[in-house]
């Protein structure tokens, strides 16, 4: 008998101590920050793009550079966009060139673009310079400095030279090329 008369003492601590246990495990669920709907937690695409043709013009309405690609992906996460098949005529202030790949990545301003698998840049030919090939498997591009680098293999073609190595810069507006290591290659006099 003893027992049941301290149950029914002990009854309403008890009842205090699960009332209070299930008010706090409320309150930390009632707390947590709602699920996010809008895709930023997420890599997913915000919108694509078929066939994308997109051209960028300077201060005085002549055309920089024109971009295709066969199909544009943004993704909301990180602003990125990635590129299949990009093709890039670039006029600029320089040499014209020709930049195609398979893939591509877009920084978030845009001012980085990360080629990818194929990638060939052709410098067109000059009155007093030959058409410049390079090909490589990746290539990062500034448009708007008219600056390439790699420091993956490349082969580059000046005219009838060929020349490979590992690394590369371009500056489109000095014309200057310059592989970084492991150079070998064929060069050929300016007139033959």
């Amino acid at each position: 008998m003893r027992s049941i008369g301290r149950w029914h003492s002990l009854y309403p601590v008890v009842m205090i101590g699960l009332l209070a246990a299930l008010t706090l495990w409320l309150s930390r669920a009632m707390n947590f920050e709602p699920v996010r709907q809008d895709g930023k937690l997420r890599h997913d695409p915000d919108y694509v793009v078929d066939n994308l043709n997109g051209k960028r013009f300077d201060d005085h309405g002549k055309l920089q550079y024109s971009l295709v690609a066969d199909h544009m992906v943004h993704f909301a996460d990180d602003e990125s966009t990635e590129l299949t098949n990009p093709r890039v005529l670039h006029l600029g202030r320089g040499t014209p060139l020709r930049i195609s790949a398979l893939r591509a990545n877009l920084s978030k301003d845009g001012k980085i673009v990360t080629l990818n698998e194929n990638v060939r840049l052709v410098r067109d030919a000059a009155k007093d310079k030959p058409q410049m090939t390079l090909t490589t498997t990746t290539l990062t591009v500034l448009p708007d400095d008219e600056f390439a680098s790699t420091a993956a293999p490349v082969t580059l073609t000046h005219g009838k030279s060929v020349v490979n190595g590992t690394g590369f810069e371009y500056n489109n507006l000095t014309a200057v090329a310059v592989l970084k290591a492991n150079v070998r290659g064929v060069l050929q006099p300016k007139g033959g």
